[in-house]
């Protein structure tokens, strides 16, 4: 099974494609040096494969190396964070982390 990601800016979301086929989405809203994740979704069809968290773990490691903020709107966001804080927690303001129980 070949994952891979783009970004699709216009439609301000990252997507994941398996053997090619769209997969799954990240919804975002970017500013200057922060990114807002709202919405992640696999689709029915890929359910039950592991692939959320590849996701997420992908679109975290491209706001690092983007040294961008993140705000885990989406609960499935904030409660992946909770569970590896050690990799992700930096990535959300100290400021902020109340607001998404951090």
């Amino acid at each position: 099974m070949g994952v891979t990601f783009a970004d699709n800016e216009p439609e301000h979301r990252y997507e994941m494609f398996v053997d090619g086929v769209l997969a799954g989405v990240e919804v975002y809203h970017r500013s200057a040096d922060t990114i807002s994740l709202i919405h992640t979704e696999v689709f029915d069809s890929f359910a039950g494969q592991g692939l959320a968290p590849q996701l997420v773990t992908h679109v975290l490691g491209e706001a690092r190396d983007r040294e961008l903020w993140v705000l885990p709107l989406c609960p499935y966001v904030a409660h992946f964070i909770a569970k590896h804080t050690d990799d992700f927690l930096d990535l959300v303001p100290a400021s902020r982390r109340e607001e998404f129980h951090l």
